[in-house]
């Protein structure tokens, strides 16, 4: 079973995995918008010097161009977290000049996360959540399991299922839930080199949810296709192949995003002084309405609108 870190980014490496290995089948699985276009870098300096990393951020076009961050959560979205989705909407905002849609795949029932936050009364972000419950999962199961019985071919979504349906599951359920998606995947009929790409995320599934050592190498023994596919699949566990090609997808937009780091900084320290302004501004308007030099339509005329 995995431990420590390991153990805590095991859902992470697995989307992150599938957005490098099979990127338009993951958009598609999430019931995403648009048609995917390209990844973009996710590495980001903060205006306060920070040095932050995306799960995820990619290009895709409806009637409009669109870049969709996406994150994948283990815990509810609370402050902290939101506040990093602001920053990194913002920020891909900035340097790209393109709408944000902030996307969290949550292991954890959205109702217990923040749905809607207001930065300023104009500056609202609204998270779209990735859950599938228990019920759902059950569900899905069946439905496979059907498909299977009738000797017939998986579509890419329902393969997808197999290998990622262990990350909704409650703990109580996750051991059980492995080792029958594992039995399911060994006996379904999926398009061979996909099915060999997604053994990789069933392999971390059953590292991270069975406790038992011979059941861990039964399981794999199971569901392996070729010993080819192991050394593929050992290198990018290893995270030689994933950071090489996260590395060269950085590079290709480095330097652009170096040139874009200083208007990013002074758009921040403007809206910051604007806001700064605006408040001394707000309290000058509310006094002189106080002792009734000013009133309503006058601030209405200014498009100044202040409750006392």
């Amino acid at each position: 079973m995995m431990k420590g870190n390991k153990y805590l980014k095991a859902n992470d490496i697995s989307i992150k995995y599938a957005e490098i290995m099979f990127p338009k089948h993951l958009h598609h699985f999430l019931g995403l918008p648009g048609e995917f276009l390209k990844p973009c870098p996710t590495h980001l300096i903060t205006a306060d010097k920070r040095d932050l990393d995306m799960d995820i951020l990619y290009h895709v076009y409806t009637d409009r161009n669109l870049l969709i961050n996406l994150e994948q959560q283990t815990t509810p979205v609370r402050d902290d977290k939101i506040l990093a989705l602001c920053q990194y909407r913002d920020y891909s905002k900035t340097n790209y000049g393109i709408p944000v849609l902030s996307v969290v795949v949550s292991s954890v029932d959205p109702s217990k996360s923040i749905n809607r936050f207001e930065l300023t009364k104009s500056d609202i972000i609204v998270p779209q959540y990735f859950f599938i419950s228990w019920d759902g999962t059950i569900e899905i199961l069946n439905k496979i399991e059907n498909i299977i019985s009738n000797n017939d071919e998986l579509e890419y979504d329902d393969a997808l299922y197999l290998a990622f349906l262990p990350i909704f599951a409650p703990k109580n359920h996750a051991e059980s839930l492995v080792e029958r998606s594992c039995h399911l995947f060994s006996k379904a009929n999926i398009d061979h080199y996909f099915k060999r790409e997604l053994v990789f995320v069933v392999k971390i599934m059953i590292e991270k949810h069975i406790g038992d050592k011979s059941k861990v190498n039964e399981l794999k023994e199971l569901i392996n296709l070729d010993e080819a596919v192991d050394e593929v699949l050992l290198s990018v566990a290893l995270n030689e192949d994933l950071n090489a090609k996260l590395k060269e997808k950085e590079r290709e937009f480095m330097s652009e995003l170096n040139k874009k780091d200083t208007e990013f900084k002074l758009e921040l320290d403007k809206k910051d002084n604007d806001l700064k302004n605006m408040g001394v501004y707000k309290n000058v308007l509310m006094e002189l309405k106080k002792k009734g030099i000013i009133n309503d339509s006058m601030l209405n005329a200014m498009n100044f609108n202040i409750v006392l």
